[in-house]
């Protein structure tokens, strides 16, 4: 079996289809007992337990061969909008939070 430097999966020299892989891949998902599962949902939760355990968007895109984060982001807004908002969560504990009853909305200032 061939390795490749920039990625951990093991690759042989002939290309497979979308199909071949999706069977070779469910094939292996059946054995491991987690039922049939497509190539993509694996991708995709490799990416949710990547984001939703802090790895850096950059990392996430590195190892999904990503050109740019603009692509993970994209395509995986659904799983990384969690983080974003994660980081919303931090910055309202160091700033404190606006919905605090404090501050008086724009509207009420003015009356």
């Amino acid at each position: 079996m061939n390795w490749t430097t920039s990625s951990l999966l093991p690759f042989r020299a002939h290309r497979y289809t979308s199909d071949a892989l999706n069977w070779r891949f469910g094939k292996m998902t059946r054995r491991a007992g987690v039922g049939h599962w497509h190539a993509h949902e694996g991708r995709h939760t490799a990416v949710s337990i990547m984001s939703t355990n802090g790895v850096p968007i950059q990392d996430i895109s590195d190892t999904v061969g990503h050109k740019s984060t603009h692509v993970t982001e994209t395509v995986y807004r659904h799983v990384i909008v969690p983080a974003i908002r994660g980081g919303a969560t931090v910055m309202d504990s160091v700033f404190g939070d606006a919905d605090g009853g404090d501050d008086q909305s724009p509207k009420a200032a003015t009356a």
